[in-house]
């Protein structure tokens, strides 16, 4: 007589169009909030050690250093200075940070500021402001006030919907 073996297998489904990944101006270099104007050039001897190195820049929630406000990255090489300001590209681990996930929300609704750390390497006063002349930049923040309204993310890329199946036997 032959035995019948069965086998169970579960599967769960489900759906994902968010890579995370967002283009901004994380400095801008009109007038902040605090009375600083970043002056064109500023970021010229930040961004080249960052990109010689290769080492991702860190991206915080709202400049906490917490290890579970540390919500992403963003890749130096995507790091140059425009007319407008400090463009970059960052990335959110949506897999592995609800914290990541919470603030991607906020990036979708149009609904978040970007900053960033930095420490003054050089600067001087003028009749309207402080002008930043050096930076030297350790993070980049997404936030809900941010010191500059007009540092903000450019743009936040999906996927076509995408159906994800794991299958246990």
């Amino acid at each position: 007589m032959t035995t019948l073996l069965h086998k169970r297998a579960t599967a769960t489904t489900s759906t994902t169009t968010d890579r995370g990944e967002f283009t901004a101006i994380a400095a801008a270099y009109s007038v902040d909030r605090v009375g600083d104007r970043i002056v064109k050039g500023a970021f010229a001897r930040t961004i080249e050690p960052w990109q010689r190195t290769g080492k991702q820049i860190p991206l915080h929630w709202t400049h906490s250093s917490k290890a579970e406000d540390i919500i992403g990255t963003v890749d130096p090489a995507s790091m140059r200075e425009t007319d407008e300001g400090l463009l970059v590209e960052g990335r959110l681990h949506l897999e592995d940070s609800s914290v990541a996930r919470e603030a991607w929300r906020s990036v979708k609704a149009d609904s978040i500021g970007v900053s960033f750390g930095y420490l003054t390497v050089k600067e001087r006063k003028a009749s309207d402001a402080n002008e930043l002349l050096e930076i030297d930049l350790y993070e980049i923040s997404l936030t809900p006030s941010p010191a500059n309204p007009d540092a903000r993310v450019l743009s936040a890329k999906s996927l076509a919907t995408i159906r994800v199946a794991r299958f246990e036997v």
